[in-house]
C-alpha cells in the first residue's frame, strides 16, 4: 500500500547513489545500507532523524544533511 500510495514520495536508488554510497562505506567502515538511506534523499530533506550512532559518524556531516536523535540516546539496533 505504501508503494502505490500517492502520498508517498519514492525516490529512486541511481547507479550514482550506490557508487557514492560504495565509496563512502569503503571511507568510513559504515555498512553501505547506511549510506543508502541518505544518499538517494540529499536533494529532498535538511535533517534526518534517526537513534543509530553510525549517522553521528563526520562522513555523514560532509553530506549537509543534519542528524538529529528525536529520543536524546544513540542506540544501535
Amino acid at each position: 500500500m505504501i508503494l502505490k500510495s500517492e502520498r508517498i514520495i519514492k525516490v529512486p536508488i541511481e547507479h550514482e547513489h550506490v557508487c557514492l554510497a560504495a565509496r563512502l562505506s569503503a571511507e568510513s567502515g559504515i555498512h553501505i545500507w547506511d549510506f543508502l538511506c541518505i544518499v538517494p534523499i540529499i536533494d529532498y530533506i535538511d535533517i534526518a532523524y534517526t537513534i543509530d550512532p553510525h549517522f553521528q559518524h563526520k562522513v555523514f556531516k560532509k553530506l549537509g544533511i543534519k542528524m538529529e536523535n528525536p529520543l536524546g540516546k544513540w542506540l544501535t539496533i
